[in-house]
């Protein structure tokens, strides 16, 4: 196994491993490495030693390496079992979640570019750095005997794209992947995933609004939950005993969210509007609809920090929005994954939204990501997720 020499920079950052580095972190250049080859990155001064894997190709913008141990003496693959079978382990001991879970976060388990998550009848493994795709088989071979389920590959074209790999056709043993979430059951077509399959991350947050709902002496009685994908929140809702809720999404979930809506149990009204979010808010207005609890839990509103002013920007557009449909005395949950937003920043959005449409917002709750998405601080780049219910009020 080759050795590389890290620089000042590149040897400070390997305090916290795993670590990500960049070209700019070597005293040498990294072109002769082939993408995701293994070496032993140097800290002369100290003489200490890491591994890890580089990959040449990666734009300058994102890291182009990581540093994953100190234990230089065993194999890249006796490392990355080991640390499967930790975070196995980990979700086990933290958490009640069981066979419905994010089994493995990146670089929170110590395997950054992995991810994979645990349905009722099958693992979805997705692998998007260079140095991790090498051993893609022998993962899958890993992960499958720890879940005792069938695992499969989903590979993110453009995330492996960035890491100059291939994409293979997805696999097809698992046609319908069969989820569990609280007292929940959704089935998902495997042609119709988002992501990795199902959003786990707001699991908690989900709980903590049923809950909130059943605590209520009162309840709302028109729900409507924006980007639905499945319609976890909506279905929450429902169960908390919200009377009718509707359902939004570009994606069109009709026949999805009919089945699950039956599967559930679910007795009150719900449609599924197969349509653009801002579209339906801009259409209801006109309309002058208006309902008691909105969810909204929009994708990702930029990939970058560069993006963060104009991702404002769109959150206060999209709270605007929702504001306009909102009865007096009513409930706004709005959500973020966007990373480069923080809870305050976002907080703050939505009381510039409600300043805006004439109304006050009281905080009731917040909320972060799930005990299956662990991370060590708030600044901790595996730290995205935010959840803040309101109390909506006329001025």
């Amino acid at each position: 196994m080759r050795e590389i020499i890290l620089n000042k920079t590149g040897s400070l950052k390997c305090y916290n491993l795993p670590s990500g580095l960049f070209a700019s972190d070597f005293e040498s250049s990294i072109k002769s490495f082939t993408p995701g080859e293994w070496a032993i990155l140097v800290n002369k001064k100290k003489g200490e030693r890491y591994l890890g894997f580089i990959n040449p190709l990666v734009e300058a913008s994102s890291p182009c390496a990581h540093a994953i141990s100190k234990e230089t003496s065993k194999t890249p693959l006796d490392i990355i079992e080991e640390r499967l079978k930790n975070s196995w382990e980990k979700r086990d001991r933290i958490s009640d979640y069981k066979d419905s879970a994010r089994m493995v976060y990146g670089a929170s388990d110590g395997l950054p570019g992995l991810i994979a998550d645990s349905f009722l009848n099958g693992v979805i493994i997705q692998i998007n750095c260079a140095g991790m795709d090498i051993y893609r088989e022998e993962i899958c071979s890993i992960i499958e005997e720890l879940s005792q389920k069938k695992a499969i590959l989903l590979d993110n074209e453009a995330y492996r794209m960035a890491e100059g790999l291939p994409s293979f056709s997805p696999e097809k043993s698992i046609q319908t992947l069969e989820i569990q979430e609280g007292d929940l059951v959704f089935s998902l077509d495997v042609d119709q995933i988002q992501k990795v399959g199902f959003y786990y991350d707001h699991r908690e947050n989900r709980q903590k609004l049923g809950n909130y709902l059943r605590r209520l002496s009162w309840k709302p009685k028109r729900g409507l939950d924006l980007f639905s994908y499945l319609g976890a929140w909506g279905m929450t809702m429902s169960k908390a005993g919200v009377e009718s809720v509707q359902f939004v999404d570009q994606a069109n979930f009709t026949e999805q969210m009919h089945k699950n809506w039956k599967q559930n149990n679910l007795n009150g009204e719900m449609k599924f509007h197969h349509k653009d979010v801002f579209t339906f808010l801009k259409e209801r207005s006109v309309e002058g609809q208006k309902f008691d609890l909105i969810v909204s839990d929009p994708p990702a509103f930029c990939k970058s920090p560069k993006g963060a002013k104009k991702a404002l920007q769109g959150y206060l557009k999209l709270h605007r929005s929702c504001l306009k449909l909102m009865n007096d005395k009513s409930f706004l949950a709005v959500c973020s994954c966007t990373r480069y937003v923080d809870i305050d920043s976002l907080a703050q959005n939505a009381s510039l939204a409600a300043r805006q449409e004439g109304k006050r917002l009281t905080l009731l709750d917040i909320g972060t990501q799930g005990l299956d998405h662990p991370s060590s601080n708030f600044k901790d780049n595996t730290n995205y997720l935010k959840y803040l219910l309101f109390y909506v009020e006329n001025l």
